[in-house]
């Protein structure tokens, strides 16, 4: 694998995980929401991040980065990388 396609690949599972964690935050701060207005403050950022999320899956899919359908896929791909980051230190 050429290592800008490896960095490209491990900043957007990154970007990915981090999205994740907004949705799941923006989904905590709704429900906790004291006023109308802000929970359509966060109910917009939780929009904003689901739909960012799922471009960033189907970027990962597309280029064959991500297999949510195929464990056995995805485990080793993961490996894969995990072997090169290990290369590399």
């Amino acid at each position: 694998m050429e290592n800008k396609e490896i960095i490209t690949r491990m900043i957007v599972l990154d970007l990915l995980l981090t999205t994740k964690l907004a949705m799941q935050n923006s989904a905590s701060a709704l429900m906790e929401a004291a006023t109308p207005e802000v929970r359509e403050v966060f109910s917009n950022q939780f929009q904003t991040a689901a739909d960012f999320h799922a471009m960033l899956a189907d970027l990962a899919a597309q280029r064959g980065w991500y297999d949510a359908y195929d464990m056995e896929t995805q485990m080793r791909h993961d490996a894969r990388l995990a072997q090169w980051v290990y290369q590399m230190s």
